[in-house]
């Protein structure tokens, strides 16, 4: 086409300052010519009536004239003054006129088309950035830290007569910026001065630059981290600024009020100046996600994307008013379709789309604009009930004489043609599929009563690949010589057998799925019509294949005879595609919810076909929600908690506000891995018995991870031991154990340090505490000693807290009774702060537990600390003399304690023990009294509680 911009004529193009309309302009003509279109750029007045295919002018007092000469025009109204003055203004009535004379239309602001009362050839076009111009930019700023920021406003302030009208906000901007104390540039013309001397005194950390370079311009974008933009009004939204700024990689808080582009790089205010701050706080706190929402936003609306999106409405002639067409004679070549109509092939195209998926609705439009078919279009909001619950779906059908058919059905083979029915046919029909089904029917309602003759039915996620395939497509079935009703363009076929072939395109459809793209004709129509869909509502797809082709199950058949003949590309033309290549479906019901509790509980919803359907999924215990999250398809969500529990975890619909899921933790008969999350011998055999109890109570089918599974296996050979660190499949819950923060609820539900050792499992695992020992096989059960008599003692343990300084007394009196003493420890007699030991056997048992345990059996009794020999020694049935005063007694197991309660003692229960620390003493360190707890104990306080007395 041979296109003229029309001038405004103040100043330059490409501008070399302030200009927006003329870098709109230069912008268009740019893309145009790359479309392969010829562009100029003139004055009104150089333009004759017949020069050029498109007259596109920006000015309506130009447009006016333009029209009172004769010539056609395309007006696009740039003007904000027409909102600033009202409706009653010479402005608002130029640009109406200006609007309503023209050939069609545009304004770059969605809500301006109401705001002229909604003229039939008026459209919204959006403006677009120069992405290869306008380049993101890497901004070393970390997340949460305020004083990396830096605010940044762009524009010129002002209306038309009255330069100190704050219509850009910026004295909001600043008043924020000072609240955050973040540094604040306001670029622009040099009218901008005007307005900020009329605040008087200004803000020290406010920056004011002015008449700057498109160069310059793209500089302030790179230094900067976030757009500020608490615009009053504007002509554009998005205006030119917030798209150059996102497409340097800019978030921006503003007052964008657009609706067809959901711009999440932007986070939305109203013009107050705590909203800006709590706004810019907002955006910091989240700063890389609204950072690339901002560059995929720009990315989306680039001026390539918006001059395809223009040149389609200078080919579509149905924008035409009646005015525009008395100036139509000299512009045949593209008004032909007006002057001289050529009957189209379908009359019209109806497009179903789901109001809220306006990714596709745009998706389909911009494919359909490039296809210039000539054609009617009109998008068809579908039925949809998925707001509905369960109960009240057969109220609403009721309400509105539709029915259901009885679908979901009981039988032996669900088999036909190779393909399993099962998970098909026994279910009810989801709620979008009885909406889709819907929606064809008041289509087809609709076609007869306009009288069409044939008619092209698209789903919102039919698409085409290359521009022109809807075209190729329409035109083969236009070709077609065989009779015929109805022609899938694009479907799924569900059978085997061989298709009758017409010829080397189409095949006679045979059983297929899939309603996405077809064309129908009035008697095709008149055949659905006839078979009442809408009093007894199946999926559309099993509709058409009944009404087509005999139906694979004999009672659909029944009710839906085969009536319509139909044809189907060999090859289809049209396909079905998610946004992003995706398997999207609005009406499968496929979801299911995978429940999990191995690490956390989580739930993670999957779906073969993603919709854009969410859930809030719902965390319960004691009847009280602990943590909410909301999910989308194949996603996932947990909480942090690895304590067994009694959950119950619901997903509500977020359509119909009803519970479509819910799970009660219940691990009967279902899989548990417990690990031992210590290498300690005490930790071991103080939990495994608690884990028994657990596999008792909960009847679960209970694997254990431990470092003594070679003690424990045959012990306990309804548990399944594997190494730490191993894999366990098909688990449905699994649990550490072991000392965590104290403060972490998630793993403690009471602090570790104030209870048995023991009950740290018991508690992790859901249990009560009930002290038991622990049980252990081993084979070598010889004395090492023959008959003589012997007692078994440990010295040595992990801290100096836990060691006591009597042993070679305590040794010579055992002596003296007769007593061999023999020493079981992996560490050296004069370890640390000990002393070595005198008439005392000392076998080598570091790294053989089982020659300790055949030493421990034999013993006649056991003294030691409290240390993991003391666990192995209760768990092999001997009395346990345990010398501990850092710890209560109820830390360990039932023994002969021996404990000074008149000195310092237990404060293992009441510190945080530091492990780096040998001389850890947390309480007289240093002093006099350091480790009195265990200096304190004397022989006579063991000789006491021995059994031999």
């Amino acid at each position: 086409m041979k296109i003229v911009q029309v001038t405004p004529g103040l100043i330059q193009i490409p501008p070399n300052g302030w200009g927006a309309v003329e870098k709109v302009i230069w912008a268009y003509k740019l893309e145009l010519e790359k479309l392969g279109h010829e562009v100029d750029i003139k004055y009104c007045a150089e333009i004759n009536k017949g020069d050029y295919d498109i007259v596109h002018v920006h000015v309506a007092n130009l447009a006016i004239d333009l029209a009172e000469r004769g010539i056609p025009y395309v007006f696009s109204m740039h003007d904000h003054h027409v909102e600033v003055f009202g409706k009653f203004c010479e402005c608002y009535q130029n640009n109406l006129e200006a609007i309503q004379k023209s050939v069609f239309s545009i304004v770059p602001s969605e809500h301006l088309i109401k705001y002229f009362e909604n003229p039939p050839n008026l459209r919204y076009l959006p403006h677009g950035v120069d992405v290869d111009f306008f380049k993101v930019k890497d901004r070393k700023v970390s997340e949460t830290i305020l004083a990396d920021h830096k605010l940044l406003c762009v524009g010129k302030n002002g209306y038309f007569n009255d330069e100190n009208f704050d219509r850009k906000g910026f004295g909001l901007a600043m008043q924020a910026a000072e609240k955050l104390n973040l540094p604040l540039t306001v670029a622009g013309p040099k009218s901008n001065e005007a307005f900020f001397d009329s605040l008087g005194a200004r803000y020290d950390k406010l920056n004011l630059v002015f008449d700057l370079t498109e160069e310059q311009l793209k500089e302030q974008y790179a230094l900067h981290t976030i757009f500020l933009h608490p615009s009053i009004v504007e002509a554009g939204h998005p205006n030119l600024t917030l798209l150059e700024a996102m497409a340097t990689g800019l978030p921006i808080v503003g007052t964008y009020t657009g609706s067809e582009f959901e711009l999440n790089g932007i986070l939305r205010i109203e013009r107050d100046v705590d909203q800006i701050a709590e706004g810019i706080q907002k955006v910091i706190d989240n700063y890389s996600v609204y950072r690339n929402n901002a560059i995929n936003n720009a990315n989306s609306l680039t001026w390539s994307y918006v001059a395809e999106r223009l040149c389609g409405y200078f080919c579509d002639p149905y924008n035409m008013t009646k005015e525009a067409k008395t100036f139509s004679d000299n512009h045949k070549r593209i008004y032909q379709k007006v002057l001289n109509p050529k009957k189209a092939y379908v009359d019209k195209i109806f497009v179903i789309n789901l109001k809220d998926r306006k990714d596709r609705k745009e998706r389909i439009s911009s494919l359909l604009d490039k296809e210039n078919l000539g054609v009617p279009i009109e998008i068809v909001n579908a039925t949809d009930i998925r707001n509905l619950k369960k109960d009240e779906v057969k109220q609403w059908l009721s309400k509105n004489d539709y029915g259901l058919y009885q679908w979901k059905i009981e039988k032996e083979d669900y088999f036909f043609d190779g393909f399993d029915f099962k998970e098909w046919d026994s279910r009810e029909l989801t709620k979008g599929e009885i909406g889709c089904a819907l929606s064809h029917f008041l289509i087809w309602k609709k076609a007869k009563e306009e009288n069409l003759e044939r008619i092209l039915v698209l789903e919102d996620d039919a698409f085409w690949k290359n521009n022109g395939d809807l075209s190729l497509a329409i035109q083969k079935v236009s070709e077609c010589k065989a009779e015929f009703d109805l022609a899938y363009l694009g479907r799924t076929k569900i059978t085997n057998s061989k298709e009758k072939s017409i010829d080397d395109i189409f095949n006679y459809s045979d059983f297929s799925y899939t309603t996405h793209a077809y064309i129908v004709n009035e008697k095709g129509v008149e055949k659905f019509l006839s078979q009442n869909l809408q009093s007894k509502i199946i999926p559309a797809d099993e509709f058409f294949s009944a009404c087509i082709s005999e139906h694979r199950r004999v009672d659909v058949s029944t009710v839906f005879p085969k009536v319509i003949k139909a044809i189907v590309p060999k090859s289809c033309f049209i396909r079905q595609e998610g946004i992003n290549n995706t398997k999207e479906s609005d009406v499968s019901d496929d979801r299911i919810f995978e429940i999990s509790f191995v690490d956390n509980p989580r739930v993670q919803i999957s779906t073969q076909y993603v919709t854009n359907d969410s859930f809030q999924v719902d965390f319960i215990l004691d009847d009280k929600s602990v943590y909410k999250t909301q999910l989308q398809d194949n996603t996932w969500g947990e909480v942090y908690m690895n304590r067994r529990v009694p959950w119950e975890i619901r997903a509500i619909d977020l359509r119909s506000h009803e519970v479509c899921w819910s799970h009660k933790y219940d691990d009967e008969g279902k899989k548990v891995l417990i690990w031992f999350d210590s290498k300690s011998l005490g930790d071991n055999f103080a939990w495994i018995p608690q884990v028994e109890r657990f596999r008792k109570l909960s009847k679960a089918r209970v694997v254990v991870a431990t470092f003594f599974n070679n003690l424990f296996r045959k012990a306990y050979p309804k548990i399944k031991f594997i190494e730490p660190g191993a894999t366990e499949e098909s688990l449905y819950a699994s649990y550490s154990i072991g000392c965590y923060d104290l403060e972490d609820k998630s793993k403690h539900s009471n602090p570790w340090n104030k209870i048995p050792l023991g009950q740290i499992c018991s508690d992790a695992l859901g249990i009560d505490f009930k002290e038991e020992k622990a049980k252990i096989h081993f084979k070598d059960k010889e004395n090492r000693l023959e008959n003589e008599k012997y007692i078994c003692i440990s010295t040595s343990s992990t801290s100096g807290c836990k060691h006591w300084h009597g042993w070679q007394e305590l040794v010579d009196y055992l002596n003296s009774k007769g007593y061999k003493v023999v020493v079981i420890q992996k560490e050296p007699l004069d370890y640390m702060d000990l002393k070595g030991l005198e008439n005392v056997i000392f076998p080598d048992t570091k790294d053989n537990i089982e020659e300790a345990i055949a030493w421990l059996y034999n013993c006649e009794f056991y003294i030691g600390l409290s240390s993991g020999v003391s666990w192995l020694a209760h768990s092999l049935g001997k009395e346990v003399i345990m010398i501990a005063g850092f710890t209560e007694p109820y830390n360990e197991f039932t023994c002969r304690r021996v404990i000074n309660y008149n000195a310092c003692h237990g404060c293992w229960h009441n510190h945080l023990f530091d492990k780096g620390d040998w001389k850890w003493c947390p309480e007289h360190k240093n002093t006099d009294r350091h480790f009195e707890c265990m200096k304190t104990i004397k022989l006579k306080d063991i000789i006491e509680v021995m059994p031999m007395n």
